[in-house]
């Protein structure tokens, strides 16, 4: 069913909307706002030409219509990252990150995911738990003793980093290079493109990518390992295999979400727990429920505001609004995942909530291939965590948001006791 909008509301829905998806810095509490357009304009077109979905429904239904495709629109945001750009070495690299996984659909994205998910089933995944609880237990002990620290850069970025150079195979000294290429690309601002915002800047850091991990192929083709580019390299079924832009990809696309994802999902979530201190004494009673409170800490704030934006093939109806084709769609996870009509009591933290059927990771073909290291890894640290730093507060009343596409934040300063 359609919703009739007041003209004043939306009149301001669509000035507020527009600040926020040019410069989501003007709004660390993006909620009021996702309630708003909920409520009163669920399908809205932003200024910028986006539509953008708010409800549950909607959000879950896009992410399994066929005829919302990431490749169209990744093919759009790549016209855009190309413009004036004529070097071949250039134009290589952003054609291999046009190929990822992620931005991929149909055939294509069924052949080159089936190759993949060799690396990522459950029994994969689980075998890393020794390792990443020992991980875990070295940043622990590195600031046992520290009073004051910064979660962001103490345990919430460095516990992925490590893994992931690990799982990769390279060193970890090499997460340094890995971070600030993820963030000129997470920079540019997808929900308006045409703003052209860190467009420079990411193309330049695509470049960089895949020549670091086109490289690393290179050099795992003469000596095979058990890393995950080696795995990737032996993956074959019925005689297919991954070509090499498509192993270089995958890889781009794995050190980007494996980290940067994963360390959102923990620095939200300890932040949310500071925020709601009845919330942190029960994980403290009962560290048990740290797996229960990570999917909880995946509805509450979500490491993405918003998936990468889809392009509609033919037109979609949501919530009786039609969607030409050919437009930009944006699912708003921070939206859906707070919907009362999915959701009791959305807006509340409350990580004894069961039935939790979340979207932060996606759902349908594109369903987030790094799930579950990303829940092992959230899980085992916040486990440790009330367990042997329960102590732990913010040392300040406020935070600063990252101002880019995902959410995440800046820093985390914390303080506790020290221990002599």
């Amino acid at each position: 069913m359609s919703v009739e909008v007041d003209a004043d509301e939306h009149g301001r829905l669509a000035r507020e909307t527009a600040l926020f998806l040019s410069d989501p810095s003007t709004r660390s509490n993006p909620y009021p706002l996702f309630r708003r357009l909920r409520e009163n304009d669920p399908v809205h077109r932003s200024d910028a030409g986006a539509w953008m979905l708010t409800r549950y429904n909607d959000c879950l239904a896009a992410f399994r219509d066929p005829r919302l495709s990431r490749q169209d629109q990744a093919e759009l945001e790549f016209d855009i990252l190309l413009k004036g750009c004529t070097e071949e070495t250039a134009q290589r690299a952003l054609r291999t990150s046009l190929g990822m996984v992620v931005n991929l659909e149909g055939s294509n994205h069924a052949r080159v995911r089936r190759l993949v998910t060799h690396a990522f089933t459950p029994k994969a995944v689980a075998a890393w738990r020794i390792r990443i609880e020992a991980i875990v237990d070295r940043l622990l002990a590195a600031v046992e003793n520290k009073s004051e620290f910064d979660f962001m850069q103490e345990l919430a970025f460095p516990l992925p980093q490590a893994v992931m150079c690990e799982l990769v195979g390279v060193p970890y000294e090499d997460h340094a290079l890995w971070t600030q290429w993820a963030a000129r690309q997470v920079a540019f601002n997808r929900a308006d493109p045409s703003g052209g915002v860190g467009v420079a800047s990411a193309r330049t850091a695509i470049i960089e990518f895949r020549d670091y991990f086109l490289d690393l192929v290179r050099k795992r083709r003469n000596a095979l390992g058990t890393d995950l580019a080696s795995v990737l390299i032996r993956a074959e079924e019925e005689g297919d295999r991954l070509s090499e832009d498509e192993l270089v990809g995958t890889l781009m696309m794995l050190a980007i979400a494996g980290f940067e994802t994963t360390a959102n999902l923990i620095g939200n979530g300890m932040n949310a727990l500071f925020d709601n201190p009845r919330q942190f004494d029960i994980l403290k009673a009962d560290p048990n429920l740290a797996a229960q409170a990570v999917e909880e800490f995946l509805r509450y704030e979500s490491p993405s505001r918003m998936v990468l934006p889809k392009r509609t093939t033919d037109a979609v109806v949501m919530s009786g609004v039609e969607i030409p084709a050919g437009q930009s769609v944006l699912i708003v996870l921070g939206a859906g995942n707070r919907d009362p009509a999915m959701f009791d009591n959305p807006d509340a933290l409350d990580i004894e909530r069961t039935n939790n059927a979340h979207l932060g990771f996606g759902a349908g073909p594109h369903f987030c291939l790094g799930a579950g290291f990303a829940r092992l890894e959230a899980t085992i640290l916040f486990k440790a965590v009330v367990t042997r730093r329960p102590d732990l507060k913010r040392a300040t009343d406020t935070v600063r948001w990252r101002e880019t596409f995902v959410r995440g934040l800046e820093e985390l300063p914390v303080v506790g006791r020290q221990i002599h």
